[in-house]
């Protein structure tokens, strides 16, 4: 005989027994919570005939510590933080005395788990509620069960990008490495499991959770935990981990970042290492064992634990919490606001009534009464247990035999706390209070089922005999009967007029149908219903004979539930796709942050409305298609309400740019009238891709212009433009999502001198281009500023555009629903634009010049040396004149920047530009023409702002050229080659200006005459 999970061949409780007569197997083994079997088999061929059966009953109990976490945390849990050893301790860290570390919430007068003051370490003085840390005295440890660490590997599951994956019996109990991707789920509903390891990989993508965990016990060997994912808990859950990792904001038992959930669902008990990265949060009782590494349980900074923690070592790390305030390890403050017992229509006297007792929280018993109860039932005799001891978990199944058929009223005698008693007769409120024992009767139980399926259960016709001081059961129909069926609409919408079939006899008011009972009084019942809601049926059998008559009756309550709740967005085109570039061809559905409306339908298995269906405040789950690597965002509603099967014109709004999905979270439909374990669910669906959502506007802001020098930008010169555009939902917040494939936005720049109504776009041939990252494109932000920005001259010389404004133009390339925010520019209107009538954004306003350089031309003696000037000049008031305002312009005698050899006369081919290694200078060299023979150097040197050098810097306009004495005379033409000086100046060409001439004589003239003058007869 052994027993062993249900579908696995580990069979780990075997018990081996020989000889005839009645055998009994203590076993005393702690089970987790799931689903078993009980096998026998023969160890020989020659066994097979010689074993017949009487019966064979299983007893067990209900462990306490299973469901009953309060009962470990008044053991273990007594502080915030604690520990069990002279040398277990708690370092808070910090080295003033006033700096913040980590804190404790939640501990009386600054007291913890710890013996003495070494054991609290760190020296912030204010780390338990505001006060100092107290210690107190070491607590107690756990009694858990043997560590099954190191686990056997098992099958590898990998749930892909977006995938929803259940975890059931059929799976198995032994798992190798169970791997989630980015918006994956895993929904395990059998626990008892191992996992060699767990690993989740980043973002829920909207979803509520990325595993859920059945209640019950779970070993685990490493759990890794990557940011934005989440454990949730479907009840109370032991989790053995030997390595536990939470990296970023990730969340056991906890929605969010520093969120409580409910503490008394969770026992922690690692074996190794924990830690918890920044903004990781548990809700939960945290037990490490010791033997662990170094330093094993370690807070990182800004991580959170809601509840108590009992380890050899912590370390609390910067603006770390453990918050155990307003947690008691009683559970909830709140008091019992009823009780209720549930039970059958009827019950055989040869079988015990199933009756449950709640001690309800709340009117609606929605939420069960925690901190214990004690209740003594009426009448007294006749329970499987009287008086009834309510733990933790605020229900307590029992049993009530009675041998006599009739009415038992039931009442309370006494409760602690005391609260009014109410009772449902197959969900229905009994107000007589009363459950009815018969010798005969029709017995079946119809299992909740999905609307458009059906139910199938066995009927029995069975009556009480008396076998000595006890009754049995025994069958009292065979064959094919007829049964009269009668059915009410225990909860239904009134819009509903469904009819339910059993055995394909549809059932109205009354109806017949035939049933065949086997030789054990045994028939099949299959019940039909296309809608949903909670039916009553009742049976009656009646044969009248010569010897009298017999009546049978029976009656059941049963769940008939939604598939699912099918969502659907009003007016939404075709989208579809497979990655981010196919999903961001979706035609565009609404703005980000922009309402549109939702219809929600429950739905049976064939898709068909579900009218006498209605539930409220059901979670919205949302989860993000595309762009794979996105912010999930925020969306509205989080819940939604039906009625009649439907829920019509549910304003719904998402935050973010992309396409998404929209389901509403698995739930449980009448689950006071649901009596199986676990209860059936109505499924998570999602919708079709919903989408695509566009930003709603563009805003652009740290915008400026920066002329390139200082007060004005030569035409064709590049200057720095700077700003930042930003893609924002209708709320005004930044659509991260806007990137990649999603982000088509392209800038424009425009241009207008004086607002004269003149768009001189055209010119702008060098403009800044946006490239997006998180919903943002940033451009020229940081120092030293790129020059990204032209606007050309003309053809030929023009007057300066004292006043030249550019704005921004952005274009969605999406068909213009996205624009730029409060535009002020319009370089096509005269004037100020308003309104509508504005298209850009003005970045700034500067002055433009037309501009040359003049190369100079003079004269001297041999013997001295020659200053030319080189002069900056602009076009204005029809000629030209020096811009002295130009300080910035640069020349240089390197890179050949000045020409030796322009196409004029007199030529000289030996004439070079040269540096002077010897003189370290550079000169001109050549020889004097016409013959060519004499050869003759000069030294040259610029100079503007500094002394004379081999290059300059102009200023007011003005560099000046400097040519050494040749001592001969000589003509040395030159031209300036603005491509190969300093920023290529090219801005300043003329075809005319940039060529010069040195000219030396072997006299200069007596320097007593002061004027000269030729007259020509």
């Amino acid at each position: 005989m052994f027993i062993r999970t249900q579908g696995s061949v580990d069979t780990p409780l075997v018990f081996y027994f020989s000889g005839n007569g009645e055998v009994n197997w203590p076993i005393e083994y702690e089970l987790a919570a799931g689903t078993y079997e009980l096998w026998l088999e023969t160890l020989g061929r020659g066994d097979l005939d010689d074993i017949s059966w009487d019966d064979i009953i299983l007893r067990y109990e209900p462990s306490p510590q299973q469901n009953d976490f309060s009962a470990l945390c008044k053991q273990a849990f007594p502080y915030p933080a604690q520990g069990r050893a002279a040398d277990h301790n708690i370092n808070f860290g910090g080295g003033n005395l006033d700096e913040l570390f980590g804190i404790v919430l939640g501990s009386t007068q600054g007291r913890l788990g710890y013996k003495n003051d070494g054991q609290i370490k760190g020296s912030y003085r204010k780390a338990c509620d505001g006060g100092v840390c107290l210690p107190t005295a070491n607590t107690a440890s756990l009694s858990l069960p043997v560590s099954r660490f190191p686990l056997l590997s098992g099958q590898n599951i990998t749930v892909q990008y977006g995938q929803d994956k259940q975890l059931t019996t059929s799976d198995g109990i032994q798992f190798g490495t169970i791997t989630t991707n980015y918006s994956a789920s895993v929904d395990i509903k059998q626990a008892g499991i191992t996992i060699k390891k767990l690993d989740l990989g980043s973002g829920r993508g909207g979803k509520p959770y990325t595993v859920r965990l059945a209640a019950g016990d779970y070993w685990i060997e490493t759990l890794a935990m990557n940011d934005d994912t989440l454990i949730e808990l479907s009840g109370p859950v032991r989790l053995f981990v030997k390595n536990l990792k939470m990296v970023g904001g990730s969340f056991l038992n906890s929605k969010g970042v520093n969120q409580r959930g409910d503490i008394g669902k969770l026992l922690l008990v690692t074996y190794d290492s924990l830690s918890m990265g920044d903004k990781a949060t548990i809700s939960g009782l945290v037990y490490q064992q010791e033997g662990g590494s170094k330093d094993a349980f370690i807070m990182g900074s800004s991580s959170y634990i809601h509840g108590r923690v009992s380890s050899p070592s912590i370390a609390v790390g910067k603006h770390s919490v453990i918050d155990s305030s307003g947690y008691s390890c009683g559970g909830s403050e709140n008091q019992v606001d009823h009780y209720e017992l549930h039970y059958g229509a009827q019950t055989l006297t040869c079988e015990v009534a199933n009756v449950q007792l709640k001690a309800c929280a709340n009117g609606d018993c929605s939420t069960l009464y925690d901190l214990g109860a004690n209740v003594t039932l009426s009448p007294t005799q006749g329970w499987s247990s009287n008086p009834v001891v309510i733990g933790a978990s605020g229900s307590a199944a029992l049993n009530l035999q009675r041998y006599q058929a009739g009415a038992i009223p039931l009442s309370i005698v006494t409760a602690t706390p005391a609260a009014p008693l109410r009772c449902f007769k197959d969900g229905v409120l009994d107000a007589n209070c009363s459950i009815s024992f018969v010798d005969a009767a029709l017995r079946f139980n119809v299992p909740t089922f999905y609307a458009g399926a059906s139910g199938v259960t066995s009927i029995r016709a069975i009556k009480s005999n008396d076998a000595g001081a006890t009754k049995v059961c025994a069958p009292l129909l065979t064959g094919n009967q007829t049964l009269q069926f009668t059915s009410i609409k225990v909860v239904s919408e009134a819009a509903s007029n469904a009819v339910p079939s059993v055995n394909a006899a549809a059932i109205t008011s009354s109806s017949n149908a035939s049933v065949t009972f086997d030789s054990d009084g045994v028939g099949q019942l299959t019940v039909q219903y296309p809608d949903a809601g909670v039916l009553r049926l009742d049976a009656t059998f009646q044969k009248t004979d010569a010897t009298g008559t017999l009546k049978l009756t029976g009656s059941d309550t049963v769940a008939v539930i939604p598939k699912a709740i099918a969502l659907q967005a009003q007016g939404l085109g075709v989208c579809s796709g497979n990655n981010d570039s196919t999903y961001a061809a979706c035609p565009v559905y609404r703005k980000a942050g922009e309402s549109f409306t939702l219809q929600a339908s429950a739905v049976n298995i064939q898709d068909q409305l579900t009218p006498g269906f209605a539930t409220s405040n059901k979670t919205l789950s949302w989860a993000l298609l595309a762009p794979a690597a996105g912010a999930a965002g925020a969306f509205s509603p989080t819940a939604i309400s039906l009625a009649n099967g439907v829920a019509n014109n549910v304003v719904a709004n998402w935050s973010e740019v992309g396409v998404i999905r929209l389901g509403v979270t698995n739930f449980v439909p009448y689950p006071a009238y649901q009596d199986e374990s676990p209860q059936l669910e109505t499924v998570l669906r999602w919708s079709a891709p919903i989408g695509r959502f566009v930003p709603s506007d563009y805003s652009l802001s740290a915008a400026f212009i920066t002329p390139a020098c200082d007060v004005f930008t030569y035409m064709s010169q590049p200057f720095a433009s700077s700003f930042v555009i930003t893609a924002r939902n209708l709320q005004q917040g930044t659509t991260q999502n806007y990137q990649g494939a999603f982000a088509k936005g392209v800038a424009q720049m425009v241009a207008a001198n004086a607002l004269d109504g003149v768009d001189r776009a055209t010119r702008i041939t060098q403009a800044p281009t946006l490239s997006w990252a998180s919903g943002v494109a940033s451009v020229n932000q940081q120092s030293p500023l790129g020059l990204n920005t032209r606007f050309d001259r003309a053809a030929s010389p023009e007057a300066p555009f004292a006043t030249l404004s550019f704005g921004i133009k952005v274009d969605d390339k999406d068909g213009g629903n996205t624009r730029l925010a409060t535009p002020n520019m319009n370089a096509g209107v005269a004037g100020a634009c308003s309104g509508a009538g504005c298209d850009a954004v003005r970045l700034g306003t500067q002055k433009l010049l037309y501009g040359r350089l003049l190369a100079g031309k003079d004269r001297g003696v041999d013997s001295a040396n020659l200053p030319l000037k080189l002069l900056m000049q602009r076009f204005d008031l029809g000629g030209w004149v020096n811009n002295d305002e130009d300080n910035c312009t640069q020349l240089s005698l390197a890179n050949s920047g000045f020409d030796p050899l322009p196409a004029v006369e007199p030529k000289d081919p030996d004439r070079k530009i040269g540096f002077n290694s010897v003189t370290s200078s550079y000169e001109v060299t050549g020889k004097v023409p016409p013959l060519l023979t004499k050869p003759y150097s000069s030294t040259l040197t610029l100079s503007g702002q500094t002394v004379p050098a081999s290059s300059a810097r102009a200023k007011q306009g003005e560099i000046v050229f400097h040519f050494g004495a040749p001592n001969v005379a000589v003509r040395i033409p030159y031209k300036v080659d603005l491509a190969k000086q300093p920023s290529s100046p090219t801005w300043l060409s003329d075809p005319i200006s940039l060529q010069g001439e040195a000219i030396f004589g072997s006299s200069r003239g007596n320097d007593r005459i002061i004027y000269r003058r030729e007259v020509m007869q």
